[in-house]
């Protein structure tokens, strides 16, 4: 699971602490430990150097199952609240020891399989090698891509609000420093900017960039190292910058990101119009939504020009139209952000439904079948099938009995009508008989 998801995850598993239950992150890195608002969490570290980065999701496959293997023995697990992105070691481990599980995501799964569709050939071929390892953990094997979420509560984290409990965000978050906040500055194509008098200066975070490569970026007036050795009475580097409080900062009135699904909401929350460079993963969507949105423009990152990047700044801070529908979804994420209650209220569901519909173990848990253990959730409709399941087969009988009935009503008035007519005729015949 990557940095960037964790807060929505954290953000249930700590209401869920408060009401009693017992929580462990399982994850690479010291995450909570170097976490403001997430220290109060034990989690059980691994090194990150153990998932092999080519086909991450077949390689990383039998030392995740493992690890979450034996953390799970260890604390005796209940449920598995698994990061949806390439997890599917968590959703087999809950299949195959009997416990429920509940997936996380803040993209629409059906739309990330819709894509990946599109390399048919690739997916088989990968479907194939994770069965494989499947096979040597005497897993069975699935050929639903997405993995075995069909029958599982899965929590959408959408920044539009409007999927299932999203946006999650915490309720505290770091304050703003005084170092932090007497400094401005964030990368060389801001100069421009900066000596139009169109921006004051960026803050630029570099906890993941190898500034060493930076140095050999001098097509500027100012070399890269007078900026990286905080030289520049504009520009301020750091490792670490509290992004909310930032954000939130009166003073902030554009924010500059590659648009993961956490920075797109705490921008959205504070009303922040962004200039976004998507590069992998869930950005692209997330600011193509943005943009559709009408609070964001997006750049490509096979073709920076810094004259694009000045004219997409100069219209997101010139034309109203930004502010105002990041306003608009501001609303919507400051209402919608407390509805992370219900997503800890429906696990909580969940694992009162194992107890009571579990076969209970020796150690006190409770074993179930994840193919069946939600079947009164899903809906009739899509256990139905298409036709039944929109009705069609509703609709057509009573297409054909009202078209039956107008048939025969039509058939018996003109029945009636040519009666009275033929009447009418036979009538005037006799009179005019009688006449003559």
């Amino acid at each position: 699971m990557t940095g960037s998801h964790l807060p929505s995850m954290l953000e249930i598993c700590k209401i869920l602490m408060d009401r009693g239950y017992n929580v462990t992150l399982v994850a690479p890195g010291n995450y909570t430990a170097q976490s403001f608002s997430y220290k109060s969490i034990p989690q059980i570290r691994f090194d990150p150097k153990e998932m092999v980065v080519h086909n991450i999701t077949v390689t990383s496959y039998l030392p995740l199952y493992n690890i979450y293997k034996k953390t799970a023995k260890e604390i005796n697990a209940d449920l598995f609240f698994c990061d949806h992105s390439l997890n599917h070691p968590c959703y087999d481990l809950a299949w195959k020891l009997g416990k429920p599980a509940v997936g996380i995501t803040s993209s629409l799964i059906g739309t990330i399989i819709a894509i990946q569709s599109c390399r048919q050939r690739k997916i088989t071929l990968t479907i194939n090698d994770i069965n494989a390892q499947r096979a040597k953990v005497g897993v069975d094997p699935h050929w639903n891509y997405g993995g075995r979420i069909s029958n599982i509560l899965m929590l959408l984290d959408n920044f539009f609000g409007f999927e299932e409990i999203g946006p999650i965000l915490p309720d505290i978050y770091p304050s703003l420093t005084h170092n932090t906040s007497k400094h401005c500055g964030y990368s060389k194509s801001f100069l421009e900017l900066i000596d139009q008098d169109v921006i004051d200066g960026v803050i630029w975070a570099t906890v993941k960039t190898d500034t060493s490569e930076l140095l050999s970026l001098n097509n500027s007036n100012i070399p890269m190292s007078v900026i990286l050795n905080k030289n520049h009475p504009h520009i301020h580097i750091t490792k670490y910058a509290p992004q909310f409080a930032i954000l939130s900062h009166e003073n902030t009135k554009l924010f500059l990101s590659h648009g993961g699904v956490s920075s797109c909401l705490e921008s959205m929350y504070n009303a922040r119009p962004m200039l976004i460079l998507p590069i992998m993963g869930d950005q692209p969507g997330n600011a193509e939504k943005l943009k559709m949105a009408g609070m964001a423009l997006s750049l490509s990152k096979t073709n920076l020009d810094v004259n694009d990047i000045v004219a997409k700044v100069k219209r997101l801070l010139d034309e109203k139209s930004f502010k105002k529908n990041a306003e608009r979804l501001q609303l919507l994420a400051k209402v919608n952000s407390k509805r992370k209650y219900r997503g800890a209220d429906l696990i909580k569901v969940v694992l009162n439904t194992a107890k009571h519909e579990g076969i209970e173990e020796e150690n006190g848990g409770f074993k179930i079948d994840n193919e069946i253990l939600l079947r009164d959730w899903i809906t009739p409709d899509s256990r139905m099938g298409y036709i039944r399941g929109k009705y069609l087969d509703v609709y057509s009988v009573a297409f054909t009995l009202s078209l039956a009935l107008s048939g025969g009503f039509v058939y018996a008035l003109f029945k009636i009508i040519n009666l009275i007519y033929r009447r009418n005729k036979n009538s005037q015949r006799s009179i005019k008989s009688k006449r003559e």
